[in-house]
């Protein structure tokens, strides 16, 4: 969901990093199957999308 969100509000990477609250390599690697999310990460995550979807 984050990369479909990320699509239609127009965030960048670093902008979607600072929403969710981590660096941009964290989100490189999870976009990229390199790494999965940490349970810890993924409500981060969630929370990162409901900012963008609230900035558009």
């Amino acid at each position: 969901e984050l990369r479909r969100t990320m699509k239609k509000t127009g965030a960048s990477k670093t902008a979607a990093a600072r929403a969710i609250g981590t660096d941009r390599s964290h989100l490189y690697h999870w976009l990229n199957y390199q790494n999965k999310p940490t349970p810890v990460y993924r409500k981060m995550i969630e929370e990162g999308i409901i900012k963008l979807k609230s900035k558009t």
